[in-house]
């Protein structure tokens, strides 16, 4: 196997001005104008910020040149092998037996940014919503680099909704869609592994007599965070704006069921008059752009449950032409984004 070493500092070019000159800022479906309102592009959150061929991505600028595999000194260690201990757990060098191995952690920045950890559809004659009460869970990404600058997603903490006055969107519709998020404060660290003299101050320095084993940065999330200043702590797109205008138009109506085909044939189920549907249980949508810093994407992903549910209701009208029946009904079409809508998929819309 191999492994990626540690590498030049480039942290100083993570400025605020660079990232907000980045695609993925520009492009972040959690894009917000100065009054808070929802402008970004609701499809990106399905993708991802474009990586580079080693499947990295660069905070506060485009790099086409990276190489993972290139150690602080200009040497390429990619066709090299590594055997043996390869964690940060690294054994004491000769001199250092007597040390202690101490994980010191430094903070860079930290920043809130809104996330997305879920949505609702609705179509005609009804309302819908996504609830995200207190107590409801997530899985955000954790992103980590070596150098500060080049990140990759490297694993999922739980983040928990421990703020009482959120419950997420309910009474949405008729004709709307949004993805609903949450303002989460997130951090950058710089995690710095030595041995250290054990009868010495648990410090490290560089010019001192101590030993660095590895160093790694990390974005990863923290707390739930009130924005403050009139802007929500749970936000979602305005219905009829341009954000939540586009999505409806996109996944939801007859254009969502063609666009969505043939998923949307094979998932498809008819309601009747006075119905509704809440998916409570199951996993929920992985999103690669939930939130963005520069152009490093964030995942979250939130499984249904009694806190966290995407529920339609439904009225008695009658439209006069059904296009998926063929007929004047009352039925209102649904389907899920991989199983049908009795099955908990992860996503359903409707026409």
């Amino acid at each position: 196997m191999t492994v990626t070493p540690d590498q030049a500092d480039l942290d100083y070019l993570d400025t605020e001005a660079a990232e907000e000159g980045t695609y993925g800022y520009m492009n972040s479906p959690t894009l917000t104008d100065a009054n808070d309102n929802i402008i970004g592009t609701p499809a990106n959150a399905y993708t991802s910020p474009p990586t580079d061929s080693y499947g990295y991505q660069s905070i506060a600028g485009s790099d086409n040149n990276y190489n993972p595999y290139v150690s602080a000194d200009g040497t390429d260690l990619g066709n090299v092998s590594a055997t043996g201990n390869t964690d940060v757990s690294c054994n004491a060098p000769p001199g250092f037996e007597n040390d202690v191995l101490i994980q010191f952690n430094y903070l860079r920045w930290d920043k809130w940014r809104y996330t997305i950890v879920g949505e609702y559809h609705i179509n005609w004659d009804g309302t819908g919503g996504l609830s995200y009460e207190q107590g409801a869970t997530s899985n955000i990404g954790t992103d980590v680099g070596a150098d500060g600058y080049h990140f990759h997603f490297d694993f999922y903490t739980t983040y928990s909704n421990t703020d009482s006055s959120a419950s997420g969107v309910a009474g949405a519709g008729p004709y709307t869609a949004g993805q609903v998020s949450v303002a989460v404060k997130y951090y950058k660290i710089h995690s710095i592994w030595a041995w250290v003299p054990s009868n010495g101050p648990r410090t490290y320095d560089a010019d001192a007599d101590d030993h660095l084993c590895k160093s790694r940065y990390f974005i990863i999330h923290g707390r739930p965070y009130d924005p403050g200043n009139g802007f929500m702590y749970i936000t979602w797109p305005a219905p009829g704006s341009d954000a939540s205008h586009d999505m409806w138009s996109q996944d939801d109506g007859t254009n969502g069921f063609r666009n969505d085909f043939p998923r949307s044939y094979h998932y498809l189920a008819p309601y009747g008059a006075n119905g509704f549907l809440c998916v409570m249980s199951g996993k929920g949508y992985t999103y690669g752009w939930a939130a963005s810093f520069g152009n490093v994407g964030i995942h979250a992903e939130t499984d249904h449950s009694s806190d966290t549910d995407q529920c339609d209701y439904w009225k008695a009208g009658t439209r006069k032409f059904d296009a998926i029946s063929g007929k004047k009904d009352g039925n209102h079409w649904v389907w899920g984004s991989n199983a049908k809508p009795r099955d908990n998929p992860k996503i359903f819309a409707n026409y």
